[in-house]
């Protein structure tokens, strides 16, 4: 709760909540990476300074996408996924999943998201992909 209470707080913050029968099933949540973002701290992979510039405007960071596991395998994370990205005015998206989530990363890439490098955001953090997915082709 400590970290949606700050994105909360970010430019254009965005939550989408998914309920069957009045309880809450899934979520997805972001917001809009401001300029000289702290984003891509911690890449781990070389990438092109220009892929990576931020100026308030460009890129949404989604920072969360989850189901309860009652739930998973029915298609929810798709459809918060898509309502949360589709009417959004950035060109693209970025999120961070570990390297060893099989089971994200291939729901990531039939989605379209692309790899573009490889990041620890933290000392103590295990390696993420780093990917990015164009909003402009919706």
């Amino acid at each position: 709760m400590e970290r949606v209470r700050a994105y909360a707080k970010s430019p254009r913050f965005e939550c989408v909540l998914a309920r069957i029968d009045d309880e809450p099933v899934g979520l997805a949540l972001g917001y809009a990476l401001p300029e000289n973002a702290r984003w891509w701290a911690g890449l781990t992979t070389p990438v092109d300074p220009e892929l990576i510039r931020e100026d308030g405007t460009r890129t949404f960071g989604l920072t969360e996408l989850m189901t309860h596991p009652d739930w998973q395998g029915h298609g929810i994370a798709h459809r918060l996924h898509d309502e949360l990205l589709y009417k959004r005015p950035e060109q693209r998206a970025s999120l961070t999943v570990r390297s060893d989530n099989r089971t994200a990363r291939q729901a990531y890439d039939k989605w379209g998201w692309w790899q573009m490098g490889k990041i620890k955001p933290f000392p103590d953090s295990p390696h993420y992909d780093a990917l990015i997915l164009d909003l402009t082709r919706k």
